[in-house]
């Protein structure tokens, strides 16, 4: 098969040339979605309509703007679970551990939170490992999932920059 050169517009595939119905002269194709040519040359962003069907949005701004309308409201969930977690700290934590930036006061039963957000070695994983299995000297809270990830949330807030 002979190879188009890239400025050459694109022709209908055989099926749609040949046979009792072939049009007289060739039908532009446009290029699909996501190849490379048609990305660079025409500087447009492929989506899909609702039922499957293509779409092209002719400014990458309103992609840009539909992009950021999504991803914001997850940004400030956020933030609202370090503060969630820092409440729940307050709440269960202060007796054994000390909550906040400063360790001034406190018990040292446990580890300060902000030695916790500083040192490798506490995992989210490991932490959810703590909070979520009852382990002495640990009373058992019982915290729900979105609790501890509340709770980690407000220890790894808590990490020097």
């Amino acid at each position: 098969m002979l190879r188009q050169p890239p400025h050459a517009p694109k022709r209908a595939p055989p099926s749609a040339r040949f046979g009792p119905y072939a049009p007289s002269r060739p039908i532009p194709v446009r290029p699909r979605c996501g190849s490379r040519r048609f990305r660079l040359r025409d500087k447009r962003i492929c989506s899909t309509k609702a039922g499957g069907a293509p779409h092209v949005s002719k400014s990458p701004a309103k992609w840009l703007v539909w992009t950021l309308a999504l991803i914001l409201p997850l940004a400030a969930t956020r933030a609202a679970d370090s503060e969630r977690g820092a409440d729940l700290a307050k709440r269960w934590c202060v007796s054994c551990h000390v909550p906040g930036a400063e360790a001034r006061a406190g018990s040292d039963a446990g580890p300060p939170f902000a030695q916790m957000a500083a040192d490798p070695a506490y995992t989210d994983a490991r932490l959810r490992g703590w909070l979520a299995a009852p382990h002495p000297p640990m009373p058992d809270f019982n915290h729900s999932r979105a609790e501890i990830e509340d709770l980690i949330a407000y220890i790894r807030a808590l990490k020097p920059r």
